[in-house]
């Protein structure tokens, strides 16, 4: 996770004050809508009655290369290729905590199918939240096709400790102690996880932001801060091992994952956060190649040989179709609008 970010696009001048979208924050130079990248030729040939209007597609990573963004982006890839029966090629455009990109998509691209792009939650809401940004775009003017994966918040302790083991008792604890938190940096999903807890429970943490999670680790096991939040998929080995002790995760349910540990909906609060990543379009894609795309994206979700793959990364596919992504962007939106303010 990278601090607040401000990039000068080739499309439009961004000036927003940001946390970083996974996989980092350099620019990298939109291509002219009318010559998009060369593709390579798709595995094979949808049903004819099915013939996906666009003869290739470029998916959009608006990171750079790398980071988790680019690896679900290139895993995704062959399968949405496999499904949709043209080829698919996914080119990085990094900048401005995802904005290049994403303003390209909106404003640059030509929307007959030929583009959709990777985005990264609650980032893309953040952004678009926050004064400073200049973009003009929010969730209205994309269509979100299809969820790939969410990391579900987690909560830490370092090992031994002893004022509290679970998450009822850490809640229970701040309500007449202080409890500092540690973060992966202002904005990021972990700090919104953070606010909503606190607005849910009715206690209050003192936040101490890193600019990773690494950070936040090494600061609890060398008792700098009493606990830490971060995401499923960075706790398990730590663990495992008793290099951590876990709490709880920010969930509604216990995670597959970590069944051990208590939930927030154990205590009885209706609260998930997560980082969350998936698929979206420009608002005013033609409306055939969207619905063929959400068929082919769809079936890649649930390719056994994407899943086997998947599994093999420690990837946590959580696929979510365009009618229910779109519910859930919304109630996003609203619960992260209602806690902006708490965010710094």
């Amino acid at each position: 996770m990278k601090k607040i970010l401000a990039a000068a696009l080739s499309v439009a001048v961004l000036a927003i004050s940001l946390t970083a979208c996974s996989g980092g924050a350099s620019s990298s130079a939109a291509p002219a809508a009318s010559t998009p990248p060369a593709a390579s030729t798709a595995d094979s040939a949808a049903d004819p009655s099915d013939a996906y209007p666009a003869k290739k597609v470029t998916l959009i990573c608006p990171s750079d290369a790398g980071g988790a963004m680019d690896q679900n982006c290139r895993m995704m890839a062959p399968y949405l290729e496999k499904h949709l029966g043209v080829p698919v090629e996914v080119i990085n455009m990094g900048g401005s905590a995802c904005w290049v990109g994403w303003s390209y998509l909106y404003n640059e691209a030509p929307k007959d199918g030929s583009y959709i792009s990777y985005a990264n939650f609650p980032n893309m809401i953040t952004g678009y939240l926050d004064p400073a940004n200049t973009t003009g775009l929010n969730n209205t003017n994309f269509d979100f096709l299809e969820m790939f994966t969410s990391d579900i918040n987690a909560i830490v302790a370092a090992p031994g400790e002893d004022r509290f083991s679970d998450l009822e008792s850490l809640l229970e604890y701040a309500k007449n102690n202080t409890v500092t938190i540690a973060d992966a940096g202002a904005r990021t999903d972990d700090a919104v996880c953070v606010a909503q807890l606190e607005k849910a429970s009715g206690v209050t943490f003192q936040h101490v932001h890193f600019e990773n999670t690494a950070g936040g680790m090494a600061a609890i096991q060398g008792g700098q801060v009493d606990v830490l939040v971060c995401n499923v998929s960075e706790v398990g080995e730590p663990i495992a091992s008793g290099a951590v002790t876990g709490l709880g995760v920010v969930d509604t349910q216990r995670s597959d994952f970590l069944p051990d540990l208590q939930c927030t909906g154990d205590l009885g609060y209706d609260l998930s956060c997560s980082s969350s990543r998936g698929f979206i379009a420009a608002k005013g894609m033609d409306e055939s190649a969207k619905a063929l795309m959400n068929k082919a994206l769809a079936a890649a979700m649930a390719d056994p040989e994407l899943l086997e793959t998947a599994t093999t990364a420690g990837v946590n596919l959580a696929p979510m179709e365009e009618t229910d992504f779109s519910a859930w962007v919304e109630q996003q939106n609203a619960a992260i609008g209602a806690i902006y303010d708490m965010l710094d």
